[in-house]
Parts: C-alpha cells; structure tokens; sequence
C-alpha cells in the first residue's frame, strides 16, 4: 500500500526552494501547516510582509496526514471548556469554534481553494443510551440554532448512516470534509498571490533577539524580522522555547479502501455525511473526492499495533456495512496529534514581538486557520490581545508527556484487540 492517500491525490506541490541566504520582513512564521500557512497568508494580505520557514514540505506535518475533518467544538464539553480558561474566554472559545468550519469553508470558497470541500455537516453517532445521553447534554448546553444542530432517534440515524449499529446520533451541520494536504497546499499558494515568501526544507535551527529584530537561523540561510510567529505545533523541531514538551503526542491512523462500485456507496452513508463513532476509543469514517472510504481511529499503522489496528478497521467495517466485507484497503498511514492538558487551544508569548501558536488537539483544520486570523490581526494591530478567544500564557509542560503518548497508543490498541463483538 501506498503510504498517504492525501500526498496522491492531492494538489500538486509547488516545491519552493530551500532558504540559503539572508532575508529580512516584518514577520518570520515557522511552521507550514495550517496554522503557519493560514497565519502567512492573513499578514501578507493584511499589508505585512512575510517569510514562511518550513523544515520540510508544505503540509508534511500533521494536516497532511489528518483525517481531514473540519470540526466544530472541542473534545471536551462546553462545561469543561469554561471551567478550564473562566467564563469569559470561554464563551468566546466556544463561538470561536463553533463558527470555525463555516469561516474556513467560506474562506475555501473566497478563494477558490482546490481541496474537494464538502459542508454538508457531520453524524456524531453514539453507541448507546450513555452516549446518547451525553449527546442530549451537549445540545441542550449548545446556543446553536436548530438548523446547525440535530439530536435524531435510532431509526433515522440507520437511515443516515446505512447502519443499524448505533442508539442516536448529533446531526452537526455546521462540519465538513476536505482534502487536508490540498487545503494547505492551496492555501500556501493564495498565501504566496498575497505577497508571501515560502521557503521549503528550511529548518529553523537558532532564534536570536537582539536591537528589537529577531534573527531565525537555519543551516544555510538567516532572516531578520520584527515579528516571529512560531505554529510547527507538536512538529517542533529541537527544544527551542520548550514548545515541544506542552504535548502527549496522540497517534492517529487512517485507513482507505478501493473506490467503492456505485451500488456499494449507496449502502455506506446514504445521506453523504461523514460518521465520528463515539465510542470510548473514537474512530471516523468519509469518502474521499474518488468514493473511497476513509476509516481512521487513535493509534499506529506500524509495528504488531499497526497489525492489530488495521485488522480492528476491516473488522469495524464489515460489522457497519456488511456489503462491504472484505474490501481492500489501498492506503494506510499515521499521523500525531498534539494534546494539551486542558485540550485547549494555545497562544503563547515566547518573547518580544513573538508569539506559538497550537494545541488545536485533532481540530487544527478549522480551529487552526481561524485562530491563525485572529492572532494575525493581533500582529497587524488590529485586534487587541485581550480579545483573543484564549488567555496569552508562557508554554506550559505536558508531564510524562512520551510515556502518556505510549500509554494512548497501547490503550487504543489493547482496545480494538479486544473488541471481538465487532469480527
């Protein structure tokens, strides 16, 4: 099998040229992900201008090997949400997000981003009556209007899915789809029409502050900009500002099958909206753009979990849509989520004019672009930072962040060892 679905049917990259001398800006961003590339992006367009370092390939990260949800909310409930970040913040966070996968599909649309968008909404689908019971709680506390949120009975969620396997499920109009590793790519493009400069296999690998002008080093190359804008999240390269030890690094794989006959997809998901299943270990099933479904849970494609995960994913399939017993699976690969400890969002001050921007926990395709707005306008200006969805605070320390991280990916696959009931 190939190892990413995304890298091949994606856009085609542009393959910008690796930073190799010195350059001067208004703002440094490091990181091309979405966040990074969003941020770029919202300067330049803003008037600011702008260099993009990114260690690898534009959207090489995390984005490109998401599932490519653009999801609204939080793991976490609203409740947890306020008490985490206090009552003003977190009525802010909480519309922030629930507007974030409409901003970025309108954003997608302004643009005319290719990454095969779909805002046709989502099914959080539960198992049973505490699922479904946990389900009605999040309703009842959402101050979303009944046309973005509907909590339907078993009967028509089978209708919806083309499964008899679950008690209910929240219809969340509000989410979509997209091909993540397009949306970056073609983002980084509209970034680069607005003025920006990208440099590709770019390490940053030394910040200086000195004279109110910060210097970011790579291995051959230097730029000098007042502003420094760090969103490599969980990807950071080194130790630099302690970034890296704020995250449990949370693996989570996907899996795709051959294109799927036309009888077969009228089978799977009638009504064309994706499925988050809500069970303790959560997986998701799509389509991509080509009909295949896509089927990703929490753990690793590699090693004897890999074994175990992808055998648990055919199993999972053929219990949901027994027409499809058997399937193929042409693509398999694994990507990382950063956890925080709250599961928030996270806008830091890392020094003068400097700002890291991350911890969107499995949401950075919406969450991420939108934040990345906001705090450009901070940058530019025109927005105070007190009006941010999220209190600026230092990094903070994820304790016993990679034994956590060993800890999930066992967890999640002890999980599916043992779940015989779906074979």
């Amino acid at each position: 099998m190939a190892a990413t679905l995304w890298s091949e049917t994606a856009v085609a990259p542009r393959n910008q040229p690796s930073l190799e001398d010195g350059r001067s800006a208004d703002i440094c961003v490091v990181g091309g992900g979405v966040g990074g590339v969003a941020a770029s992006y919202f300067l330049a367009a803003g008037g600011a201008s702008v260099i993009l370092l990114e260690a690898d390939r534009i959207g090489s990260g995390a984005a490109g090997k998401s599932s490519g949800f653009a999801n609204a909310g939080l793991w976490v409930p609203p409740s947890d949400i306020i008490k985490a970040i206090g009552a003003s913040y977190g009525a802010r966070l909480i519309g922030m997000l629930g507007a974030a996968p409409r901003k970025t599909f309108d954003l997608i649309n302004t643009l005319g981003l290719e990454c095969d968008a779909k805002h046709a909404g989502t099914l959080q689908c539960a198992p049973d009556e505490a699922a479904f019971n946990d389900l009605r709680e999040r309703l009842a506390a959402s101050s979303s209007p009944a046309s973005e949120l509907k909590l339907v009975e078993a009967d028509e969620t089978a209708r919806l899915t083309g499964t008899t396997a679950y008690r209910g499920a929240l219809v969340d109009y509000r989410a979509g789809v997209m091909q993540p590793l397009s949306y970056v790519r073609s983002l980084a493009v509209a970034a680069e029409k607005a003025g920006a400069t990208i440099y590709e296999k770019s390490t940053a690998v030394r910040f200086d502050y000195a004279n109110d002008r910060w210097t970011v080093s790579t291995e051959q190359g230097s730029v000098s900009a007042k502003w420094l804008l760090v969103a490599s999240e969980a990807h950071m390269i080194g130790r630099h500002f302690g970034l890296r030890r704020e995250y449990v690094p949370m693996p989570y794989f996907n899996a795709a099958t051959r294109p799927l006959t036309r009888a077969e997809k009228a089978a799977v998901m009638p009504a064309g909206q994706p499925i988050v299943d809500l069970r303790k270990v959560v997986s998701s099933f799509r389509f991509d753009a080509h009909d295949r479904l896509v089927a990703g849970s929490i753990g690793e494609v590699a090693s004897l979990d890999g074994v175990i995960n992808r055998n648990w994913i055919a199993r999972k399939i053929a219990r949901l849509f027994p027409r499809l017993r058997g399937i193929e699976m042409e693509f398999a690969w694994a990507g990382t989520i950063g956890v925080t400890n709250n599961h928030m969002p996270t806008v830091h001050h890392i020094g003068r004019h400097a700002y890291a921007l991350g911890g969107y926990n499995g949401r950075g395709l919406a969450a991420g672009t939108v934040l990345a707005e906001m705090l450009s306008q901070v940058v530019l200006g025109r927005l105070q930072e007190a009006d941010l969805p999220v209190p600026v605070t230092e990094p903070g320390i994820a304790r016993l962040a990679g034994l956590r991280g060993k800890a999930l990916r066992s967890a999640a696959a002890a999980f599916h060892l043992i779940d015989a009931r779906w074979s």
